[in-house]
């Protein structure tokens, strides 16, 4: 809206004065006509992962967790294998995420390292999920030249997808809680607990 100002009785260097000041809030105004970045939509269910020793044996978790942050600064993206759930994960749940995912909300994995894994029971890291892959009995990676060649070979009933995994302590296990129970991450930690999904609503 351009304002209108009353010039009369104004000396000559006054009006100059007013003419720049209408001169300045013209500018601005059309300078503040940018494009918002649309927001990104978190997902409310995440994934928990603890990691003690590969299943080789060779790797505790931080170094398990560096051998996939080495193929995604590789290939841009890396598939994580798991055995931690015996018949993978649930159809209803896996179609869930995978609903999430087409619908571009942002899925996160947190990573605590336990005790056995070098580890102080912990969030040691977070990644983002872009894609999953489950069945009973096991399948190998969906993407040989995308997985670290490590574990190329292994059969597993889950993989998940990552980017972006990085170091992470911005938020705590005692922030989340189990989605089927409610009750707190933090204190299934000294139990063989070392998957699930959790929130922190």
């Amino acid at each position: 809206m351009t304002i209108k100002w009353d010039m009369r009785g104004k000396m000559p260097q006054q009006q100059a004065i007013v003419v720049a000041k209408d001169k300045n809030s013209t500018i601005m105004r059309k300078s503040s006509n940018y494009t918002t970045v649309p927001s990104v939509t978190i997902h409310p269910v995440s994934i928990f992962m603890k990691l003690g020793w590969d299943s080789k044996g060779d790797f505790d978790g931080f170094q398990t967790l560096e051998e996939y942050k080495r193929c995604i600064e590789n290939q841009g993206c890396t598939w994580f294998s798991t055995n931690a759930l015996a018949s993978g994960m649930s159809k209803k749940q896996l179609e869930k995420f995978k609903k999430a995912i087409s619908n571009k909300e942002r899925i996160y994995i947190y990573f605590v390292i336990g005790k056995s894994g070098g580890g102080v029971n912990e969030i040691e890291f977070r990644a983002e999920v872009i894609d999953m892959a489950s069945a009973k009995g096991g399948i190998k990676t969906p993407s040989e030249i995308d997985t670290p060649k490590l574990w190329i070979n292994e059969i597993c009933t889950i993989w998940i997808k990552l980017i972006r995994l990085r170091r992470y302590n911005v938020k705590k296990t005692e922030d989340f809680k189990f989605v089927s129970n409610g009750r707190p991450l933090s204190g299934s930690l000294h139990s063989n607990c070392c998957f699930g999904y959790i929130t922190n609503d």
